[in-house]
């Protein structure tokens, strides 16, 4: 005959299992969207920077021109 006690336990502890398995699941889905904002701020960052770099090279050479343009001009 049908033990209506033991189903009754056994979905309840399959519930149970379902209930820790999404828990550890949503926690590796919010530990991994941490370390893709975290990466994402270091290529931002590294971004930024390579950027300042970039400009900070083109005012240097900006200089060397424009000093190598005033001495041209009196040579002349």
């Amino acid at each position: 005959m049908y033990d209506r006690a033991a189903s009754d336990n056994t979905v309840e502890c399959m519930l149970e299992s379902l209930i820790r398995m999404l828990g550890k699941s949503n926690q590796r889905v919010e530990e991994l969207s941490k370390r893709v904002g975290q990466l994402e701020l270091i290529i931002l960052s590294q971004s930024k920077n390579e950027h300042a770099r970039q400009l900070v090279h083109l005012e240097e050479e900006r200089r060397v021109l424009t000093h190598q343009g005033a001495q041209s001009q009196q040579a002349q």
